[in-house]
């Protein structure tokens, strides 16, 4: 249950001082704190929200291009088969898809394969002359977003750490880019590519 004594700041679960964002925060938390009585902490979380919510809007108008790409290594991981894919979207409409895949191997894992989706899509933006667009990439691996944006250091034993310096490398390619962290229900069309390719 809501806590009535708790200051306003403190009532939002998901807040922005806990490195979440108040678009994120779950509906029965305004349900709860609504009926709590604390109509002021409900207020000043629509007013962020909607303040997030332009936010977004205005960034991802302004892309020229928004790439979402995502990997999996299955049955196993690490070890198994490798499979990824990407899709570009210009003007809100798509443009371009890809997947792959790899069999079997001690040289493969999921993060592997999200850093190869990743590699395919930089290539793929740089050989249509697409490296002074305005680019946002999209995609729910914590540990690619966060290497990329020089949040993570790279493991010196990832498996993954050919791909991920190569990646980091082309984005100094790139006039106008930048990656950020979506949740997975946010990249089902991706997962669904790069799961496709191992049937």
């Amino acid at each position: 249950m809501t806590n009535k004594n708790a200051k306003h700041s403190d009532t939002f679960p998901f807040g922005v001082h806990k490195g979440k964002r108040m678009i994120d925060t779950p509906a029965w938390w305004i349900k709860e704190t609504w009926e709590g009585g604390q109509y002021p902490a409900v207020s000043a979380y629509y007013e962020r929200y909607w303040a997030e919510v332009e936010s977004e809007t205005f960034k991802h108008f302004n892309r020229d291009l928004i790439v979402y790409f995502d990997g999996c290594c299955e049955p196993v991981n690490p070890y198994g088969q490798m499979g990824w894919g990407f899709y570009v979207e210009q003007g809100g409409r798509w443009i371009h898809q890809s997947s792959g895949r790899q069999q079997a191997s001690t040289k493969n894992s999921a993060n592997t394969a999200e850093y190869i989706a990743l590699y395919d899509a930089l290539c793929w933006l740089m050989d249509n002359s697409f490296s002074d667009h305005n680019i946002l990439v999209r995609g729910d691996s914590s540990l690619v977003v966060n290497q990329m944006n020089g949040v993570w250091g790279f493991g010196a034993n990832g498996l993954y750490l050919p791909y991920g310096l190569e990646c980091k490398k082309m984005f100094g390619a790139f006039s106008n880019i930048e990656i950020e962290w979506i949740p997975r229900e946010m990249n089902e069309e991706c997962d669904y590519l790069s799961k496709m390719s191992l049937i």
